[in-house]
């Protein structure tokens, strides 16, 4: 059975958060947000989606952290 990258990828990340913070586990939220309703999942996200500043500010942190 396949599953969404989506649903699995933030079991992947938060683990080190506590290493690398928690950029990729909030890039890994927001993906599974954005996702939802692609998944079939019934009731409201868990995870709201940030405002589109948030998501900016988000990517610049982002592209930050794969810098590194």
């Amino acid at each position: 059975m396949a599953v969404d990258k989506a649903l699995v990828q933030p079991f992947h990340h938060w683990h080190r958060t506590w290493k690398d913070g928690a950029v990729l586990f909030r890039n890994e939220l927001i993906d599974l947000a954005t996702h939802w309703q692609t998944l079939r999942f019934q009731g409201a996200r868990p995870y709201s989606l940030p405002s589109q500043e948030r998501v900016a500010a988000h990517q610049h942190d982002l592209s930050s952290f794969y810098k590194m």
